[in-house]
């Protein structure tokens, strides 16, 4: 085959007029299905953990070490005409074009609405089986030295048709006839498609299998053809197989699979790249020995195994589809190698081939042209001619089964294409330099296997030393810049060399050709630097254990000039002639498990932060579930308490942060309900129903959470989205603005922050993985919410020391001086929540007057709502009659006052009222009550009536005549001490016309010489008791009341007139005082029956004697007249019937005697001359008539009481 029709036929497979018909890339790798849960990393690294999240379901039982998962990766080239008829992709074009039309845009992965992706089948090819493609495993491997020693199973398992026995039509819905591969990606000019096919098999015992994938067939021979076709192994078949050994318990045997990273295609330059020679020289091969490239192969075992590297045999590159140990009739070998062509499973022209040769070639067969470096993995590959080949190699990786050593082997089947690129001297290689002055930075530095860039599972962030990064930027260089022809060169396009894990984004900021960010001069004609990245995000799943470990992850990138310019692509891992390694991989180290999560907690300004989810709602409530509040506050079961105040919205503030800044917090509430367990109502229905009957709805959250916040309050913070580990938001509670108080019992809201699941994170896996959920919430925070309404006033018309607040009605309360009993205003207000603590204080204005305080607030009840104390009044001397407005205010917990509540303080004197007062009547020897009086037609009252007379009254009395007055006081509107007693120099304006009072001597008003007391003269109204310093005793006593002898607010007044009083009018006044206060605190006005005395005004008559039981006319001469002629006394009375019976025996009347005539005294008149002509004594005269002094004038008209004819005695 000419190799310049090669060339072109190559050039116009890879411009894009391919179609898909063959296979053309692939290789294998498998894990183990086992994992024990665990987070220690030592238990986890012995787990096989394989999972491919497009095939969730393989792997799913993950209990058994002899279940074995598997991933075949292929590579199919597409177009126009992949439909025909013997395409392996049986519904390419149904398949891609759906792939195309999925709505998620590269690098997201598209779906085409599956949770496994986009599907693209591949026709087993059933019915013919020379062409059949087949899955399945044999029993065995080859040995140590490539000899096979496998047989096949009899077991039906051994044929895989679906990713799981037994996955029914939902997963495998034509296993018949084909396999669902899903598709990865297409290539960058969408003239490939990459795809992978993942199934589980359970081995039936333990040993060693060996599991395959073959078909048929590799790329044709006709230059007409319009796929890509080889120079070897064209039109062959094709045959991946990977060997695997099992054990039940715990081995050394490894749990994974050696891991390729190589591109479906290496290119290499036609004749070698100019790098190894001269500059701008073009490349010469003088001879075979020095005409080859040189590349690396890429791929890494992710337990750390040692790997050595070899050539494919005939077997591997696809011989065994065709060929079976001899004899056919019974396929267990004997002899290695010892294999006949099987036609049942060979295409015609396979079998015809090697019936005459072998048909199954290496590239080169000569060392110097092909060579693959054991323990390096450097392959030498000629380049003297621009074809394309055909290459398989394996990676074998030594290991032990417990009885002998092993090989497992891990294949690889590719392309390499040798380019003429003519003016094109190197192709891009991988750069890890920075170049800042060209915007060349933050690139990805160099990694190697022992030194790695690390990423932790869960979180975006790339480290290696100094560098940290959110992304990984991967950077490409191309040599050509402006030396030689067709530069300088731009990079065209950046992209993976192979799969890469679930999650990985790309981000370029321009895309005319593929994935890249290029890099040029800028201006109207920017030169290109010959420098692009393409920049990586990957956060990795910490519950896919097979995102976490070591891994490889290599590029390819292609270079540009113009349209046509022969591009380059950037060869796997490329070595220079001098064994220099440009790698084009990086390597990397993803830390699991995660870190041990814990919840978000709560910090300020969030006023509750301690868990209690169990905390009792009804502690107040009587009945309640949870016991008394006593119990409730012992046990700690109280909750704690919000308020929202009527009319207004209510906002509580929650700040939670979480440890793992990488953690997005959120909020949830919850409503407990159930009266049983201790909640305000049975049921959301009941609660939402009074909510509602008041028009209110159920609390909510803000509907934006704030990120960043720290301890800034919600409405002042500015969210930053990159925070989201510090989450700020409120609860928010909307209260009708019309209404003053709402009829809701408190109601327990709780609260708790949540840590997001990213979308990305699969939380099924991640509990199988580690036995928990991903995320790890707060416990629940609660509070009792109430109503906050203004505090009420608790009045009660039937407790008199309550004011009527709410009312509004002024209420006057009533004290005395020194009052220290029953000197309160009680005052009780009331919150529809409990636990207010309501404060009821005094308002400063107006205040309170000295002498009144506060008690200590009491809380009443069992529910906690009420409150109470007392204003306690003790008015000081000097207060009387005061009056003190006072007024007070209920605030509860919230600042929410009541009504302001006013009081009058009256500081009042004693006044008192004199009741129940009558007058002992001598003469009738029976008690009169008002009008005062004694006289003959006074009729008598009954014993025990009295009446409130005036506090002041005359009475006309005779010598010798005992008169009393029972007296009772009462001060019913004041607390004083009081007792009864005769006042001294008494007073009584109104007593008499013109008033009547015992001045003292010297006070003002009193005139010289007038009487006074003080004087030593008994005159005026004194008597032995007003004024005993004027008079002599008298014959009169206030005494205990002889039916109240306790009680010092009733007395008995005993008065009999002596001699010296006759012709007087005296003042004889019962006053009340208080025993501390004296009669200060007493009210002194005089009106009716209330006045600070009661009084008497005595007119004793003169000439009047009062006559004694039994007394007869000779006895009182003889006795009172001082042996005067009874027959005189006689003549002066001439009315007294019989002399000798003075009182009628039935006592009905006792009418006082006369005992002798009143003179009017004439002009002229002398005590001398008169007691001359009456024939009497001036001493008589003077001692029957105490008002006349011996050397005072008479007053013409005046009377005086003579003893006619008694100076002869």
């Amino acid at each position: 085959r000419a190799g310049t029709l090669l060339a072109a036929v190559v050039v116009a497979a890879l411009a894009g007029g391919v179609y898909g018909d063959n296979f053309r890339f692939g290789d294998m790798k498998w894990a183990n299905c086992y994992r024990q849960i665990s987070t220690d990393p030592a238990v986890l690294a012995k787990n096989g953990d394989f999972y491919d999240p497009k095939f969730p379901e393989v792997c799913r039982d993950r209990t058994n070490r002899l279940r074995v998962g598997f991933t075949v990766t292929a590579v199919w080239a597409i177009g126009a005409d992949a439909n025909s008829g013997r395409s392996m992709l049986t519904y390419a074009t149904e398949d891609i074009d759906a792939y195309k039309a999925s709505p998620e845009k590269p690098p997201y992965p598209k779906m085409c609405g599956s949770v496994r992706g986009c599907r693209l089948r591949l026709s087993r090819n059933t019915d013919t089986p020379t062409h059949e493609r087949r899955i399945g495993y044999r029993l065995g491997i080859s040995d140590t030295l490539g000899n096979d020693m496998t047989r096949p199973s009899t077991s039906p398992d051994a044929t895989i048709k679906c990713p799981i026995k037994d996955g029914g039509p939902s997963l495998c819905p034509n296993s018949a006839t084909d396999f669902d591969f899903r598709i990865d990606r297409l290539s960058v000019d969408q003239s490939l498609v990459y795809a992978r096919y993942s199934f589980e098999i359970l081995f039936p015992s333990e040993g060693a299998y060996t599991v395959f994938f073959e078909g048929c067939c590799r790329p044709p021979s006709s230059i007409g053809d319009p796929d890509i076709y080889t120079t070897n192994n064209f039109d062959n078949t094709f045959h991946l197989r990977t060997g695997v050994s099992v054990k039940r318990a715990a081995s050394e045997l490894p749990m994974k699979s050696f891991r390729w990273t190589m591109p479906d295609l290496v290119d290499l330059r036609y004749l070698g790249i100019k790098g190894d020679n001269d500059v701008c020289t073009s490349p010469t091969c003088s001879s075979v020995s020095d005409c080859f490239s040189q590349f690396k192969l890429q791929g890494y075992h992710p337990e750390g195994k040692t790997v050595t590297f070899r050539q494919g045999t005939v077997y591997e590159m696809g011989k065994y589809k065709c060929v079976e140990h001899a004899p056919l009739s019974n396929p267990t070998p004997t002899i290695p190698n010892n294999f006949i062509v099987d036609p049942n499973k060979c295409p015609a022209s396979v079998v015809t081939g090697l019936s005459g040769g072998e048909v199954f070639v290496p590239p080169f067969t000569s060392a110097l042209e092909f060579n693959v470096g054991r323990n390096d993995g450097i392959v030498k590959f000629s380049v003297r001619e621009n074809r394309v080949y055909q290459m398989t190699i394996m990676a074998d990786v030594a290991a032990n089964d417990g009885t002998s050593n092993i090989v497992l082997s891990t294949p690889l089947d590719i392309l390499v294409s040798v380019n003429e690129a003519v003016g094109n001297n190197n192709p891009p290689k991988l750069s890890t330099i920075e170049d800042a002055s060209k915007g060349f930075s933050g690139i990805v530095p160099a990694t190697t296997r022992t030194d790695t860039i690390q990423i932790e599972c869960g979180r975006p962030t790339w480290i290696k030393g100094g560098y940290t990064s959110q992304r990984l930027r991967v950077g490409f260089k191309d040599d050509d810049v402006g030396i030689c022809s067709n530069e300088p060169q731009y990079i065209d396009w950046i992209n993976q060399a192979h799969d890469l894990p679930k999650g990985v984004r790309f981000h370029w900021s321009q895309a005319p050709a593929g994935n890249v960010t290029r890099l040029t001069s800028g201006g109207n004609t920017p030169t290109p630097y010959g420098l692009a990245y393409l920049d990586i995000f990957w956060r990795p799943a910490c519950e896919d254990l097979s995102q976490v470990g070591k891994f490889m992850w290599c590029f390819k990138a292609q270079d540009g000039y113009s349209d046509s310019f022969h591009y380059l692509k950037s060869a796997p891992s490329q070595v220079s002639v001098a064994g220099l390694e440009d790698s084009s991989c990086i390597h990397i180290t993803s830390v699991g498990p995660p870190l041990p999560n814990l919840s978000p907690q709560f910090v300020a300004p969030t006023r509750i932060s301690q868990c209690n989810r169990a905390c009792c709602a009804c502690c107040e409530v009587a009945g309640c579930v949870c016991g008394n509040p006593t119990t409730c506050q012992a046990e700690g079961k109280t909750c704690e308490n919000e308020y929202a105040e009527t009319k207004s919205t209510f906002e509580y503030t929650i700040h939670a942060v979480d440890s793992d800044p990488f953690t997005r917090v959120a909020f949830e509430l919850m409503f407990p309900v159930g009266s049983s367990v201790g909640e305000m109502y049975n049921s959301i229905a009941d609660l939402n129903f009074t909510l509602n009957r008041e028009g209110v709805q159920l609390p909510r959250l803000e509907t934006r959470v704030k990120y960043g916040c720290g301890s800034q309050s919600y409405d002042a913070c500015v969210s930053n989205p990159a925070v989201t580990a510090d989450a700020t938001t409120k609860i928010i509670w909307n209260l009708p603005a019309d209404k003053e108080r709402l009829d809701i019992d408190a109601f327990k809201v709780c609260y708790r922050a949540v840590e997001l699941v990213s979308s990305e994170v699969d939380v099924n896996l991640w509990n199988r993985t580690y036995g928990a959920l991903p995320n790890v919430d707060s416990c629940w925070v609660c509070f009792m919410l109430n109503v906050a309404n203004q505090p009420r006033w608790l009045d009660d018309i039937n407790d008199r020391t309550k004011p009527s607040c709410e009312t509004g009605i002024v209420s006057d309360f009533r004290f005395a001086v020194g009052q220290t009993a029953n000197n309160i205003v009680r005052l009780e207000a009331a919150d529809t929540a409990p636990n207010q603590n309501i404060k009821i204080s005094v308002l400063a204005d107006p205040g309170a007057p000295s002498g009144a305080t506060l008690t200590s607030m009491e809380s009443l009840g069992t529910q906690n709502k009420e409150y109470g104390r007392n204003l306690v009044f003790t008015p000081q001397l000097g207060q009387e009659d005061t009056d003190y407005p006072v007024c007070f205010q209920a605030t509860n917990f919230n600042g929410l006052s009541s009504k302001t509540c006013c009081v009058r303080l009256r500081v009042i004197k004693g006044d008192p009222l004199w009741a129940f007062t009558k007058v002992w009547n001598p003469r009738k020897a029976c008690w009169n009550s008002c009008p005062w009086g004694n006289g003959a037609n006074d009729n008598c009252a009954a014993s025990g009536a009295a009446s409130n007379c005036p506090a002041q009254g005359v009475q006309d009395v005779t010598i010798g005549c005992n008169y009393r007055m029972s007296i009772n006081v009462q001060l019913d509107n004041a607390a004083y001490n009081t007792r009864l007693r005769v006042q001294r120099n008494p007073v009584c304006a109104n007593c008499i016309e013109g008033g009547i009072g015992v001045h003292p001597c010297g006070a003002p008003g009193v005139v010289n010489g007038s009487a006074c007391c003080g004087n030593r003269v008994c005159d005026g109204a004194e008597t032995g008791m007003n004024c005993p310093s004027d008079c002599p005793a008298d014959d009169a006593v206030l005494r205990a009341h002889p039916e109240y002898p306790n009680n010092p607010n009733w007395a008995e007044l005993s008065f009999t007139p002596t001699r010296n009083m006759q012709g007087r009018t005296v003042l004889t006044c019962v006053e009340v005082y208080d025993t501390t206060y004296g009669t200060q605190v007493i009210a002194q006005s005089r009106g009716g029956s209330r006045a600070p005395s009661i009084c008497m005004v005595y007119r004793v008559q003169s000439c009047r004697y009062c006559v004694p039981a039994g007394a007869t006319l000779k006895s009182i001469a003889k006795h009172y007249l001082l042996n005067v002629d009874w027959l005189r006394l006689y003549n002066s009375n001439p009315d007294i019937p019989n002399p000798n019976m003075l009182i009628p025996s039935d006592m009905s009347d006792r009418e006082p005697i006369y005992i002798g005539p009143r003179y009017t005294i004439q002009n002229g008149d002398t005590l001398l001359s008169i007691a001359a002509v009456m024939r009497t004594t001036v001493k008589s005269i003077l001692e029957n008539n105490p008002t006349v002094s011996a050397g005072g004038e008479l007053q013409v008209g005046g009377k005086l009481c003579l003893l006619l004819c008694s100076a002869a005695n």
